[in-house]
């Protein structure tokens, strides 16, 4: 390959010793326009060095397509899992510290009421709207023990 880069900085456009030089990695990737690519292909069809370096790149792409991906070294997905494993346990566990501190400050921050059992509520809202009271307890008052007779 030439590398020299295309006049003007523009893909396609021809390099200072006339030939497309990095503009043939710009027309194989389609990001010239329609005119840029006529014009590319123009020089093709007239230059047999550009048209072998064009040939020389596509050969090289389709070789690099048909290799395998990398493998990551041994042992690299295990301990990728074990640190996620990590964090999400370290994660987990502060979330729970965070929750139970922040219970803990509720309680104690908040204002405190005294709480009137719902028994004696309804003792005492029934008591004073009893109509008629009970004939018997009327009768002995209370706190006062039932005499015995001799």
């Amino acid at each position: 390959m030439s590398g020299v880069p295309p006049a003007g900085g523009r893909p396609g456009a021809s390099g200072a010793d006339g030939h497309l030089g990095d503009g043939l990695s710009s027309l194989l990737d389609g990001e010239l326009s329609s005119a840029e690519m006529a014009a590319a292909q123009r020089h093709l069809d007239g230059c047999s060095t550009c048209a072998d370096e064009l040939d020389e790149v596509e050969r090289t792409r389709q070789l690099l397509r048909g290799l395998d991906p990398p493998k990551p070294p041994e042992g690299f997905v295990p301990g990728l899992l074990l640190r996620h494993r990590r964090l999400t346990f370290f994660v987990a566990a502060v979330s729970m510290i965070a929750g139970v501190v922040a219970a803990l400050v509720f309680m104690l921050i908040s204002p405190r009421e005294d709480v009137t059992p719902p028994v004696n509520r309804f003792e005492r809202i029934h008591a004073t709207s009893t109509p008629s009271p009970d004939p018997i307890t009327e009768m002995a008052p209370a706190g006062v023990a039932p005499s015995t007779v001799p």
